[in-house]
């Protein structure tokens, strides 16, 4: 990743200038192999982008989305993911979760690859998946925009999960 922005469901693309009020489209996200992903990033540059204010108009929501018409601009050809952790939230870490990191730290794994296909029961792997696309979506990102308001002295929980 080669910048991290910090201003105070399922992800979309979209090369389309956007504004707070109308999200881009919806477009699947493919998680290429990591070493196509690295080609592909060369070439086209990614930004994602998450918001984490329940506010639609809050000044949080009004930054991250004058920094992505910002970043499209500057990088027409790029590709521009979208994520509303308060319109559509990821789950928090549950307890398959925790028992799969366990496993990862106890064993002191630290190969990527060794730790996606870490999970073992049903239920991990279904916890674990989620996890995945999240981890990959982080992986393929050349440009990381956080919209993260302030919330009692600390982030959304939103942001936490």
């Amino acid at each position: 990743m080669s910048n991290v922005v910090p201003l105070c469901g399922p992800a979309v693309r979209s090369s389309d200038a956007w504004d707070s009020n109308e999200p881009p489209s919806t477009h699947p996200h493919p998680h290429p192999s990591t070493d196509h992903r690295t080609q592909e990033r060369d070439l086209v540059p990614t930004l994602l982008h998450l918001d984490t204010s329940p506010r639609i108009g809050s000044t949080t929501r009004r930054g991250t989305a004058e920094f992505a018409a910002s970043w499209r601009a500057a990088n027409p050809e790029g590709t521009h993911v979208y994520r509303d952790l308060a319109a559509r939230p990821v789950a928090h870490v549950d307890a398959e979760q925790i028992a799969v990191m366990h496993r990862l730290e106890s064993g002191e794994v630290r190969d990527l690859d060794e730790a996606r296909n870490a999970a073992v029961t049903p239920e991990e792997k279904a916890s674990w998946a989620l996890t995945w696309d999240l981890v990959e979506e982080v992986r393929a990102a050349d440009t990381l925009v956080l919209g993260l308001p302030m919330h009692n002295f600390s982030l959304p929980a939103t942001f936490k999960a």
